[in-house]
């Protein structure tokens, strides 16, 4: 059967886009590699942690998008399948790690600008706990990817990418079909994506409040005690790092909106 111009538009978009997210997350992570001093800096080296862990997304989940899916699979359902059984394994594996990783490192950001702005800690004693912020992108991502693989749950989700499914697909809610494999994807989908996904996005958002609270509380203080106030220099950074965090914190939301959505469509 010939391709939908939806079915078409579903493979090639996410090239796109993902091609986009490549270049600049590439960016990010030569301007923060590249230079010794910037990497010194504790919260560089989280971005540069982040960006690593976008460079591969953008790459292999969306860039690549349907070309790793196995080529037997119904020509009427994905356009541009040219993979296997391994490279579709490959790239659930990938985008689970690399996707997990990449929203947790978010939320790990925002805590940082709490710790800095609102708390006050000094970047030299939080360098002393740094391993604690790259732990749990590293347990989340790469702990949940290796899951899945071992269970056999990765396969073609029916969209544009291999990733946490059953097989053959929708089997587990289909009456009468068995299951070959992924039985219990969408348990998989609920606890290692959904609710790491949800906790992030009550983190990054009390995370803000936070924020915003002090930035207020600085900008009220000084203006009304601003003759007896001194280092305003320091107000100015917190002004600064708020506005970072919120730009940080604003394109997470833009970026996992509607994933959101979509990773509890088969619960309900």
């Amino acid at each position: 059967m010939v391709n939908t111009p939806i079915q078409i538009a579903v493979a090639v978009a996410p090239k796109v886009t993902g091609f986009i997210s490549l270049l600049a997350s590439s960016f990010l992570t030569h301007y923060v590699g590249s230079s010794k001093e910037r990497r010194l800096k504790l919260v560089n080296r989280i971005i540069l942690g982040l960006s690593i862990s976008d460079v591969v997304f953008s790459f292999a989940v969306a860039f690549l998008s349907t070309w790793p899916v196995p080529s037997n699979t119904a020509s009427n359902l994905v356009f541009g399948a040219a993979g296997n059984r391994a490279t579709c394994r490959a790239q659930g594996f990938v985008d689970q790690w690399s996707g997990r990783s990449s929203y947790v490192y978010n939320a790990v950001l925002s805590i940082y600008y709490v710790l800095v702005v609102r708390v006050g800690i000094k970047e030299a004693m939080l360098k002393r706990w740094e391993w604690l912020m790259h732990l749990p992108p590293l347990l989340v991502g790469l702990g949940t990817a290796i899951t899945i693989l071992s269970t056999d749950t990765i396969h073609y989700t029916g969209g544009w990418t291999c990733w946490i499914s059953d097989f053959p697909l929708n089997c587990s809610q289909t009456e009468g079909v068995t299951c070959q494999a992924g039985q219990n994807a969408l348990l998989y989908r609920l606890w290692f994506n959904s609710v790491p996904l949800w906790i992030c996005e009550i983190i990054i958002t009390v995370a803000m409040l936070l924020i915003f609270l002090t930035v207020y509380k600085f900008e009220h203080a000084s203006a009304k005690y601003s003759q007896a106030l001194a280092g305003g220099e320091s107000h100015k950074q917190s002004r600064r790092t708020a506005r970072q965090a919120f730009l940080y914190t604003f394109a997470f939301y833009v970026t996992w909106f509607f994933t959101t959505f979509r990773i509890i469509e088969g619960l309900v």
